[in-house]
């Protein structure tokens, strides 16, 4: 039972780094150790739809 626990955590991390849903996480763990100061998690959110949106973003 404990060997299939380990294996569904660790594709649940897998699904989670795949989808981007640990986003905050990394950029927080990230962000303590540059020593920078860490946004909110709706900072976070704002910004990245600010970069992702801002440019061209046309395929043809």
């Amino acid at each position: 039972m404990t060997r299939w626990r380990e294996v569904i955590q660790a594709l649940w991390k897998f699904l989670e780094g795949a989808t981007g849903e640990n986003a905050y996480a990394r950029y927080q763990e990230d962000a303590v150790e540059r020593g920078e100061p860490v946004l909110t998690p709706a900072a976070f959110y704002a910004a990245n739809v600010e970069k992702k949106y801002s440019g061209i973003g046309r395929c043809c």
